[in-house]
C-alpha cells in the first residue's frame, strides 16, 4: 500500500497514520503538508464556528502567527494541531507485511467528512487561520510556495462531544508555559533579547553577574539587580520611551540597527547609570559587591526595577526632547532623593509621584509616568539655570 495522502474523493480522505490510545480515547497521528491542511480543515475558521469547543478567536493573534510565518518561511516552528471527529466517521485498517501480519499501530486512516460538524479543531484554530491567510497572500508568493510544501503534525481524536472537547482543550492548556527569562535567553530573533544578552557579556555593570538568568523576577534577598527578561523590557524603553509601543515595524527596524541598539544600551548602562547614581558607580568600580545589593534595596530605590525603567525613560526623553548630551540629567539624578529607608522615603521623588505603596515601589503606569515627569522637570530647570548663570 502506498504511503501517500490520497486526495479526497466524495469527501473521503485516506491518510497513512498511527493509531494509539490516550486513556479511553482512540487517537490518530499523521503529517500533512500545509497546502493539504488548508484543503482538509474547514475553511470557515471564525469565532461562531470555533467557540463551542475552543477559546474565542482573536484575529490579531492569527495575524501575529501569519507575520511570524512570512518572516521565517524556512525556519518557523508551530505545534501540533489537535482535532476531534465523530467516531463513526473514521475507519482504520492496519498495514500488513507480505505474510499478512498486521502492524500494531501503523495503517490507513479513512475519514468521511461529508457530515456537517464531523471535524472540530479544539487546539490550533489560530494556527489554522494563520496558515490559510499566509498561503492566500499574493504579496508573499515565494513564502506561500515554501509554506505550502512544508508540513505540520496532526493528532485526531475519536471524540465529538462538545463537553469532552472543551475539557480536552483545558487539559491540553495546562502545560507549564515557557518562563519569560527562558524566552529572552533563547529567542534571538528579538533584537532586545540580543541586546540584553550582549550587556550580560560586555557591560561593566550588567556583566558582573548582577543579572538573574534562572528566574523571571528577583526577590528582595537576591544578589542581582534584575532578571534577564526585565532587562530586555527596560531596553525597549530606551528605544521607544516609556509607554511607547514596540510595533512589528519597530522590531524589524531595531533588528536592522542591532549594532546601534547595542551601543545605546551599553551607553545607558555603563556611562549614564554610573554617572547618575553612586550605587551603580560603586558596583562598577568595586566599592560595592553583588552581595551588597539586598542591603542597597533597603536604602535606595535607585537599584529597583521600576526606577531602572524610569531612568531608561528619562534617558530616552532627554535625548529626544532636550539634547543628546545626557550629563546634565545624570548630574541632577546623582543628587536626587531616591532614599528607601522608612524615615526618608516619604520625601523621595517616587513618593512624591505616588509610586510608594505600603513602603514599596509600585510599577503602576501613572506613578512611573509622573516620576519621569518630575525628574525631567527638575533636571531641565537645573540645566537652564546653569546656562543662565554661566559666563559668556
Amino acid at each position: 500500500m502506498s504511503l501517500v495522502i490520497t486526495p479526497p474523493v466524495q469527501n473521503i480522505w485516506r491518510i497513512p497514520a498511527h493509531r494509539f490510545h490516550q486513556g479511553r480515547r482512540i487517537a490518530y497521528s499523521f503529517v500533512m503538508s500545509l497546502g493539504e491542511i488548508d484543503g482538509f480543515l474547514p475553511e470557515r475558521v471564525d469565532d461562531r464556528v470555533i467557540r463551542e469547543a475552543n477559546r474565542r478567536l482573536t484575529p490579531s493573534h492569527a495575524r501575529d502567527i501569519e507575520a511570524y510565518l512570512n518572516s521565517n518561511p524556512r525556519s518557523w516552528v508551530l505545534g501540533t494541531l489537535m482535532l476531534g471527529i465523530a467516531p463513526d466517521a473514521v475507519e482504520f485498517t492496519p498495514f500488513a507485511d507480505a505474510s499478512g501480519v498486521e502492524h500494531p499501530i501503523a495503517g490507513e486512516l479513512v475519514m468521511r467528512l461529508d457530515r456537517k460538524g464531523s471535524l472540530r479543531i479544539f487546539d490550533g484554530q489560530h494556527r489554522r487561520l494563520a496558515l490559510h491567510q499566509a498561503l492566500a497572500k499574493q504579496d508573499h508568493p515565494k513564502n506561500a510556495d515554501l509554506l505550502r510544501s512544508a508540513s505540520l503534525p496532526v493528532v485526531l481524536y475519536e471524540e465529538d462531544d462538545i463537553g469532552e472537547l472543551r475539557q480536552m482543550f483545558a487539559d491540553a492548556a495546562k502545560a507549564k508555559p515557557i518562563e519569560r527569562n527562558t524566552v529572552t535567553r533563547f529567542d534571538l530573533q528579538d533584537p532586545f533579547n540580543v541586546a540584553a544578552l550582549k550587556l550580560t557579556q560586555q557591560s561593566r555593570l550588567f556583566g558582573t553577574g548582577c543579572v538573574q538568568e534562572d528566574k523571571s523576577t528577583v526577590s528582595p534577598t537576591d544578589p542581582q539587580l534584575l532578571s534577564i527578561n526585565q532587562l530586555a523590557t527596560i531596553l525597549k524603553t530606551l528605544r521607544v520611551g516609556y509607554g511607547g509601543r514596540v510595533s512589528r515595524e519597530r522590531m524589524v527596524e531595531a533588528a536592522l540597527e542591532q549594532d546601534v541598539l547595542n551601543a545605546t544600551c551599553l551607553d545607558w548602562s555603563d556611562e549614564f547609570l554610573v554617572a547618575a547614581r553612586e550605587e551603580y558607580d560603586g558596583l562598577v568600580n568595586g566599592a560595592l559587591k553583588n552581595m551588597d545589593i539586598p542591603l542597597l534595596r533597603r536604602e535606595t530605590f535607585a537599584v529597583t526595577v521600576p526606577m531602572m525603567r524610569v531612568m531608561a525613560g528619562c534617558y530616552f526623553q532627554w535625548r529626544k526632547e532636550v539634547e543628546d548630551d545626557w550629563r546634565p540629567l545624570a548630574t541632577w539624578l546623582r543628587q536626587a532623593n531616591l532614599q528607601a529607608n522608612p524615615k526618608d522615603a516619604p520625601n523621595s521623588i517616587p513618593a512624591q509621584a505616588g509610586m510608594l505603596v505600603n513602603g514599596s515601589l509600585s510599577s503602576r503606569d501613572q506613578g512611573l509616568r509622573k516620576t519621569i515627569n518630575l525628574i525631567m522637570e527638575g533636571a531641565v530647570k537645573a540645566s537652564r539655570g546653569r546656562h543662565e548663570t554661566s559666563p559668556n
